[in-house]
């Protein structure tokens, strides 16, 4: 992997794009297994 493909990979935007799908995911699967 390139310094830029990181410097892209571990930028703020696309930090917290993930950390929001992975939270929605969280929650998904919590109310689906309640």
């Amino acid at each position: 992997m390139s310094e830029r493909e990181f410097s892209a990979y571990e930028s703020p935007e696309n930090y917290h794009s993930m950390n929001a799908a992975y939270s929605l995911i969280a929650l998904l699967s919590r109310n689906h297994y309640l």
